[in-house]
């Protein structure tokens, strides 16, 4: 647990970034819901927002390998596919 706090503050900054990154996407996605093809095109741009925090977080830290890549490459493409298929259902 010790370990965990340090890293945090070490790297507050980087997940600062993230969170400021994630609150965009989502206030951008409320702002256009009423345009779901807009809501489509945010989503797109904050998983590709995310990806790119990923892969620069994880070679600043020095352990980017491309396991570290296709998890956060995977990650983001199952959640535009989750907002995809809901936006679709509305």
């Amino acid at each position: 647990m010790n370990e965990l706090l340090n890293k945090l503050r070490d790297y507050f900054g980087h997940y600062l970034i993230l969170a400021i990154i994630l609150f965009i996407g989502l206030a951008a996605f409320w702002y256009f819901r009423f345009v779901g093809s807009f809501q489509l095109v945010v989503v797109a741009l904050t998983g590709l927002a995310f990806l790119v925090w990923g892969v620069i977080h994880h070679s600043l830290m020095g352990d980017l390998h491309l396991r570290v890549f296709l998890e956060y490459l995977s990650t983001a493409i199952f959640g535009f596919l989750v907002i995809w298929f809901l936006l679709l259902r509305a």
